[in-house]
């Protein structure tokens, strides 16, 4: 992937900010790399402005990325190329050639904030701090973000068989069987 789309794709997965108005118009007066926090400004409502801690992984890559287009090149964290005094508008071409390259069918970046969402859910932190991360205002619209991911459903039935086996297998001795049957002359 491209670099740009390696530091969305890590900032949304690892922040859950919305792609535009948040990830692409942040700006480095933002990024808070000693406290580990980035402060959203410019949400599309109140819930959305807020402070997002950021992980480790996070923070190395921001710090990595602002080597390159840190706050002496431009004030945005992904500056327009054209012009470093604007914001970039999108990456909609470069997002679509990335996946194609790697063939992966396609899907909307912003399925990256349904991400962030459902391993919050996964790591079972509660809906209203992943509401509060994500800045809503409800948990309610959680529904339509934290979705069950295959390996969590998988490690559930996993767990319901290793519970079923330890319950059915015998304490002491050989196991008696539950019923006997006649013969019948």
């Amino acid at each position: 992937a491209s670099p740009i789309i390696r530091m969305v794709v890590v900032l949304v997965t690892e922040t859950g900010l919305r792609q535009h108005r948040e990830a692409l118009s942040l700006e480095w007066e933002d990024v808070d790399l000693f406290n580990d926090v980035i402060y959203v400004k410019n949400s599309k409502t109140p819930a959305g402005r807020r402070f997002v801690p950021i992980s480790d992984f996070c923070k190395v890559e921001l710090e990595r990325w602002a080597r390159y287009y840190g706050p002496t090149v431009s004030a945005y964290v992904f500056p327009n190329p054209r012009d470093l005094s604007r914001p970039l508008g999108g990456f909609e071409k470069t997002w679509r050639s990335t996946l194609k390259a790697a063939e992966i069918p396609y899907f909307p970046p912003y399925n990256l904030r349904h991400t962030f969402a459902t391993r919050l859910n996964a790591a079972g932190v509660t809906d209203l701090t992943i509401t509060q991360l994500m800045g809503h205002s409800t948990p309610s619209i959680l529904q339509t973000y934290a979705k069950a991911i295959d390996e969590v459903r998988r490690d559930a039935v996993r767990r319901l068989e290793e519970f079923r086996q330890s319950q059915s297998e015998p304490k002491v001795g050989p196991r008696e069987p539950a019923f006997e049957t006649q013969r019948v002359n």
